[in-house]
């Protein structure tokens, strides 16, 4: 799923798919960014106690990586990675 920066897009998109009928039981969905900038709403959604996905949360460093700035320090993200159940 791509993601706006100022926009939380991840959770409309999921739910328009899942409408269209485009997930299937077994279906992987991936986001990105989901820690920072963050999707705390997808997130939420996505929550395996909620029982309609099994989620794992892939830890990752922020791709945009300012490595020329001598001060710069990596924020770290993550991958949300997550199975319909259907």
């Amino acid at each position: 799923l791509p993601q706006v920066k100022e926009l939380d897009c991840y959770l409309p998109d999921l739910k328009s798919m899942e409408s269209l009928g485009m997930l299937h039981k077994g279906t992987v969905v991936v986001a990105d960014n989901v820690v920072y900038p963050g999707a705390p709403g997808y997130l939420e959604y996505v929550d395996s106690k909620l029982g309609r996905y099994q989620t794992e949360l892939i830890a990752a460093k922020f791709e945009y990586d300012q490595k020329w700035k001598e001060d710069w320090t990596p924020k770290m993200d993550a991958l949300s990675v997550s199975l319909f159940q259907g």
